[in-house]
C-alpha cells in the first residue's frame, strides 16, 4: 500500500493496529494577524495535537459575512509536532472555527474543538 500511495503510512498502521491510540485535536488559540500598517491580514490557528493516533487537521472557518471555508492540512504536521499553526488569510473578521465540522474524524473529545468569538 505504501509503494501505491508513494508516502510513508506507518503512522496509521502503527495507531490503528499495533496500538490502541486514539485521536483527540483541540483549538488552543484564535489570534489576528496583522502586517506592519496595523491591517488584518489574516488570523493564526494554534491546534494541539492531544492524542496519540495522528490524523489530519480539518478545520472549518466563518467569517462574519457567513462566508463558510474549509481548511485541510495534511498529517505529516504531526510527524514531529505536538502544536501546529494553520494561517488563515482573511481581511474579514473570524467569528468561529471548529475542527472537523462534518465529524468525519474519531475525535474522542470534542469539547475542544469549537472557538467563537
Amino acid at each position: 500500500m505504501e509503494n501505491a500511495a508513494g508516502e510513508d503510512l506507518s503512522w496509521f498502521w502503527r495507531g490503528w493496529f499495533m496500538e490502541d491510540w486514539s485521536m483527540d485535536q483541540g483549538l488552543s488559540s484564535v489570534k489576528e494577524a496583522k502586517n506592519k500598517a496595523g491591517e488584518r491580514e489574516g488570523y493564526e490557528i494554534v491546534v494541539d495535537n492531544l492524542g496519540k493516533l495522528p490524523m489530519p487537521i480539518i478545520l472549518g472557518v466563518e467569517t462574519a459575512s457567513g462566508k463558510k471555508e474549509i481548511v485541510k492540512v495534511p498529517v505529516d504536521v504531526w510527524m514531529r509536532n505536538s502544536s501546529w499553526t494553520v494561517r488563515f488569510p482573511t481581511t474579514e473578521e473570524v467569528v468561529a472555527v471548529t475542527i472537523d465540522p462534518d465529524h468525519e474524524l474519531p475525535e474522542v473529545n470534542a469539547a475542544n474543538n469549537t472557538w467563537k468569538k
